[in-house]
Formats: C-alpha cells, structure tokens, sequence
C-alpha cells in the first residue's frame, strides 16, 4: 500500500546505511555503529534494542486491543463459536510480545549493558552474565528464535494468501504480519548469507584490520536489527488494524491481503 512507503523506507534505509557509512568512514563505523568488542553500547544494538522494545509493547497494545474487541463480522461470531477465532490472533499477537520483549532485554543483557557502559567486552568484570542466547546450553535460543522469526514473518503471511481456500477464520487478519515487516526479515536473512560468503572467502591468516573481521563478521548484528526492526512493524501494523477496538467497539475490517500485495 502507498500508506506503507515509509516503513519500506526506514526498513531499506537500515539495511544498507551501515555499510554505507563503513564504506565512507570506517574509523567513524568502528568507533560509533558497531565493533565486536563495543558493539553493545553502539548504534546497531541500542536500535535493535529500542525497536524490539517498543515494538514488544505495541504488540502487547494490540494484544489486549484483540481481547477486548466485541465479537462483529471481522473478530468472530458471539458465543463459544467465536472463540476459536479470537482467541488465535490474541496468542500470535501475545506470543509476539513476549517474544520481541525477550530480544530486547537479551539485547542488552537485562540491564548489565548499562551497568557496564562503555567497557570493553574483554575487559568487563562479570561474575555472571546474564543474557540466555550465550550461556544455555540446554536449548538453543538461537534455533528458537530463528524458527519463531520464519514461521511468523515468512510462513504465516503465505498461509493466509491462502486463507479462503483454508477456511482461516477472518479474525486472524490482524495478526499477520504486514508486508514491511515481512521484507525487513528477508534482508536480514540476506545480510546472514553474506556474512557467510565473506566468512568462506575470507584470507588466511586473518588480519585484525581485515574487512572481514571489521565489517562482515558482525553481520548478524545487523541482521538483529532488522529482526528488531521487524518486531516494531509487526507491532504498528496490528495497532492499525485494531484502532476502532480500544474503545470498545467492532474494529474497521482491514484491507484485503491480495489487494495490498
């Protein structure tokens, strides 16, 4: 949709302006967007920071808007009937929440990056960290997380493209993920691919000042950020599709998928 144009935007303007800024100033890059020895009190964590933060709260927003929506035509008939349908875009929302919550307290190691502030990681003096993604070696956040990022962005919407077929109650609609968000995945999945390219192309010995070390390794950074990035457009998309239920009445039915597409 045209209305959608900033959220490509800023999603694009992520992707590629640190290696822009990297390309043109690498000490300016280093010192202030991302390095892997200060990168978490630098610009690429403190956005994916903030933008897993807020947009963890605008799902939860959108959460309690879906609980509380009166059943209508667009959330589910009255009655035990309707339940199915209201309750599934509730927990997806919901589920989402938590899950953009949990990046953004990871993102900063649930405060400890503040109490460090500025500190080099090889010189902190940390009894215990505290973040999960590091130190649990009885599953595998990552694995989790990945899986949760391409079932929710990447497989969910292709489902619904065919929800009539389906029979997916009409309820769901606000919880899929709108198109911006959907993108702003795909380019960090892609800047993942890059950093594996450059990792098996990379020379041998490696240098501390090669690109390879200075740039491409902390891809995955970048690509959190995306993710994070992700989460607020998640967030802001379902707020639109439940502005009418925060007062309490039947929400506007929201555009149909194949006509945003």
């Amino acid at each position: 949709m045209k209305k959608d144009w900033p959220f490509y935007a800023l999603t694009l303007l992520l992707a590629a302006l640190p290696a822009c800024v990297y390309l043109a100033a690498p000490d300016f890059y280093l010192r202030y967007v991302l390095n892997d020895q200060m990168r978490e009190y630098q610009a690429v964590e403190m956005v994916t920071f903030s933008t897993a933060l807020v947009g963890g709260l605008l799902l939860a927003i959108g959460a309690r808007r879906l609980w509380r929506v009166r059943p209508g035509p667009d959330y589910g008939p009255e009655g035990l009937r309707g339940v199915p349908d209201r309750w599934g875009a509730v927990s997806l929302v919901g589920a989402s929440a938590l899950a953009a919550l949990f990046l953004a307290g990871e993102e900063v190691n649930w405060g400890q990056t503040f109490l460090h502030w500025g500190v080099a990681e090889r010189q902190q003096q940390r009894d215990i960290t505290l973040n999960l993604h590091n130190t649990t070696d009885a599953v595998s956040i990552q694995s989790l997380g990945s899986w949760y990022v391409l079932i929710t962005f990447l497989l969910i919407p292709v489902v619904w493209a065919f929800r009539r077929p389906l029979n997916l109650p009409d309820a769901w609609r606000a919880a899929v993920p709108i198109l911006p968000a959907t993108v702003a995945v795909l380019l960090g999945l892609g800047l993942s691919e890059v950093k594996d390219i450059a990792e098996g192309l990379r020379p041998q010995p490696i240098a501390d000042d090669d690109h390879y070390v200075r740039f491409f390794e902390q891809l995955n950074e970048q690509k959190e950020m995306l993710i994070g990035t992700a989460m607020l457009l998640y967030g802001v998309g379902v707020l639109r599709q439940t502005k009418a239920a925060d007062s309490g009445t039947t929400a506007e039915s929201p555009p149909d998928a194949a006509s945003t597409a």
